[in-house]
């Protein structure tokens, strides 16, 4: 068994909303759609539930991916 693990591309960032709600820029769709190697046909994908981060996998795999919340960034008690 492999296991991939792809970090989420560029936000856009906006400090007046929590960033476990920021989508990915312009920037940060292009650089997902440029990520090679694509995964595996028939591997399953799994993302945190965050936007950031299933429109990067989607976007780099060109399916849909399962959500899944024990994949989310740590919620922090801080300001922006």
């Amino acid at each position: 068994m492999e296991i991939w693990w792809l970090r989420h591309a560029m936000p856009s960032v906006d400090p007046d909303v929590p960033s476990s709600d920021w989508p990915l820029s312009a920037d940060g769709l292009a650089a997902a759609a440029a990520l090679r190697p694509l995964p595996p046909p028939g591997a399953t994908l799994l993302a945190s539930p965050e936007p950031k981060a299933w429109q990067t996998l989607e976007t780099y795999a060109g399916r849909t991916c399962a959500r899944d919340a024990r994949l989310r960034e740590v919620d922090r008690d801080e300001p922006f």
